[in-house]
């Protein structure tokens, strides 16, 4: 039998025409009894429903007489609308066929919030939700509800971006924080891979309901925020930012090229003058960058941030949303100790305490044909009137820089006022500990290290370090003793994390390592330490100690920090021909000077021997190579630059 309407083949038995949906009527078999099928079968005949489907149809079957209820809508909306004075435009009239079509109302929800707050409120906006919520409910209910089921039902979720502001400026390599709110009725809050954030010039920034961007393009951005419920129903929310140029303050181009995650680009060093934003909002933010990474220095508050642009992710972590400030997370930065207690603030940190952040900074050396910059930062301090606050202490902090290597070098002074004649004798204000410390991103929990003196009586304390290790959440102590000591520590340390990237600091053999010159008060190193944060954020610290009065022990009898230390002691001082002469004083030195060179990397575990890549070891080589190269003359460049003082 073929169909009446379309002519088409229908199967025996079969109550509609699967081609157009005719009515059979099976009485009546072969006569020209057939009738349409209703819009609900109609659609149901549709191989894939989508809303886009629905609409189609509706718009080709509204000139058909039983299938004129849309248009009908329209006519009566504008009708009623002409009856009070109205005009109903174009925009007005698609947003209630999107209304109907898209949400409807069966009684067991409304749109009129929703309408009310799209037509920008009023009275026709009233009259708007009440035609439709009369006309709308039959259509929605008799005939698109049917066919589409759960999908027309499903209201979209919403989206409002809460940071930051519309119209923002900013400047080229500020990181700006993108927060917002996203929930759905039907799924609640949404959240991680269901928030996805653009832009206009640059594409996919993230995901997410908080990222940290810091690369925007210069220019004006349109960010839209775009969140999806799990029925696929989508909302957004867009704001504008404009990025301007910063003026550089030095650059550094050697004309070579470097590959940073699979992509060819120039090597160099820029230096830029500093930008201020709320965590700075005095002096701002001196930002060093290479291909490879990138520096920022809180000039207001000395402390600095890395950034790795291979793996584009901050490295360091600050976080001072505590309750008690001694659980702050502070990047890298230095710290004072009063083990005695006699000082009214026992631990400080000058990321949370110097008043008057980082006074000088400069450029002090540049080497064009190997691609090295020196830049010297000084003023590290918490000095304050008070003679029970505040530490007679102040550091200068140097970053070596190199145009086509995914390391830099921090190199460290530290120097007591007191002792130089800078500052009146206070026993209070002369710390018995220093530490320079650089907390990490809590994902890097394995560690490894290679190099050191591996036949030391007690490598115990980290001879299982030599493969990868999960660290627990006990501090860790590398090696600890007086500084002279430090000649036996690893030359590399590496914190990462397996599945991800790893950062190696790597401890210079020579003069940044111990003075033989000054005797046992000319050791720079006294200790090494990792410590496993999990307040306010998970996070680990990677902590090295110049000044420390529990390392400064000299006597096999004192120092007992684990089992068998005490025989291993005079086992050290045998054999680099140490006289173990009793506890020092660690208040006594006049000047602190130290190194590290800190290597990025990303693929670094070897999974099928539990080992860092010997890659990764020889790149760590090559930076101390590096640094010898420079050795001296950063040592002498700290040793010529005095103490600002108070």
């Amino acid at each position: 039998m073929k169909c009446s309407n379309c002519k088409a083949e229908i199967p025996k038995g079969s109550k509609f025409c699967l081609a157009c949906g005719t009515k059979i009527d099976l009485q009546m078999e072969g006569s020209e009894s057939q009738k349409k099928a209703p819009l609900a079968v109609e659609l149901s005949l549709k191989k894939e429903l989508t809303e886009d489907t629905v609409v189609k149809l509706i718009e080709n079957l509204s000139e058909k007489k039983e299938y004129s209820q849309l248009k009908d809508l329209e006519k009566d909306v504008i009708r009623r609308l002409k009856a009070e004075m109205y005009t109903l435009t174009s925009e007005e009239l698609s947003l209630v066929k999107d209304m109907v079509i898209k949400h409807g109302h069966t009684g067991r929800f409304s749109f009129d919030d929703m309408i009310v707050k799209k037509l920008g409120g009023g009275r026709k906006a009233a009259l708007l939700v009440t035609i439709l919520l009369v006309l709308g409910g039959t259509l929605v209910t008799e005939i698109l509800i049917p066919a589409m089921g759960e999908k027309i039902m499903n209201e979209a979720p919403t989206a409002v971006i809460t940071s930051p502001e519309n119209n923002l400026v900013i400047s080229t390599g500020q990181a700006v924080l993108f927060s917002a709110e996203a929930s759905d009725k039907e799924d609640g809050s949404i959240q991680g891979s269901k928030m996805i954030w653009t832009s206009d010039r640059d594409g996919e920034l993230g995901a997410g309901g908080s990222i940290s961007v810091s690369t925007l393009s210069p220019g004006a951005h349109t960010i839209t925020l775009t969140v999806e419920d799990s029925k696929g129903a989508t909302s957004s929310e867009s704001i504008v930012i404009t990025v301007e140029e910063r003026e550089l303050l030095h650059e550094l181009k050697t004309g070579g090229t470097v590959n940073v995650a699979g992509k060819e680009t120039s090597a160099y060093i820029r230096v830029w003058n500093p930008f201020l934003d709320a965590a700075a909002p005095e002096k701002g933010w001196l930002e060093m960058e290479n291909p490879y990474y990138r520096i920022r220095v809180n000039l207001d508050h000395s402390y600095y941030l890395i950034y790795d642009k291979a793996l584009k992710k901050d490295l360091l972590i600050y976080n001072d949303k505590v309750d008690n400030k001694m659980d702050m997370l502070t990047g890298s930065d230095i710290g004072f100790a009063d083990l005695d207690g006699n000082n009214q603030v026992p631990f400080s940190t000058t990321a949370r305490d110097d008043v008057d952040g980082i006074r000088k900074y400069r450029i002090l050396y540049e080497d064009k044909n190997t691609g090295f910059l020196l830049v010297g930062t000084e003023g590290w301090d918490f000095q304050v009137v008070d003679p029970n606050k505040g530490y007679d202490m102040e550091a200068e902090v140097m970053f070596g820089l190199f145009a086509d290597k995914p390391y830099f070098i921090d190199a460290t002074e530290v120097n007591n006022l007191q002792a130089q004649g800078l500052a009146r004798e206070n026993d209070k204000k002369t710390p018995s500990e220093v530490i320079k410390s650089w907390v990490l991103s809590g994902g890097y929990d394995s560690a490894s290290i290679k190099g050191g003196d591996i036949d030391h009586l007690n490598r115990q304390v980290y001879e299982p370090y030599y493969v990868v290790q999960s660290l627990g959440g006990e501090r860790k102590p590398w090696h600890a003793g007086s500084a002279e000591i430090s000649k036996m520590f690893p030359d590399h340390v590496l914190l990462g994390d397996r599945l991800g990237g790893a950062v190696v600091f790597s401890l210079p053999q020579g003069v940044f390592r111990w003075d033989d010159g000054q005797d046992v008060y000319g050791g720079q190193v006294a200790a090494e330490f990792i410590i496993v944060l999990e307040q306010p954020e998970k996070a680990v610290a990677f902590t090295t100690e110049p000044v420390n009065r529990e390392s400064f022990l000299y006597d096999s009898k004192d120092y007992a920090t684990v089992p068998g230390y005490a025989e291993s002691f005079g086992d050290i001082c045998r054999r680099y021909s140490l006289s173990c002469i009793g506890t020092i004083n660690p208040k006594e030195y006049e000047v602190k000077r130290f190194a590290y060179v800190i290597t990025l990397t990303s693929d670094w575990y070897e999974g099928s021997t539990n080992q860092v890549k010997p890659s990764v070891w020889r790149d760590a080589d090559m930076a101390l190579g590096d640094f010898k190269k420079y050795e001296n003359l950063i040592y002498n460049q700290l040793s010529a630059t005095k103490p600002l003082g108070g």
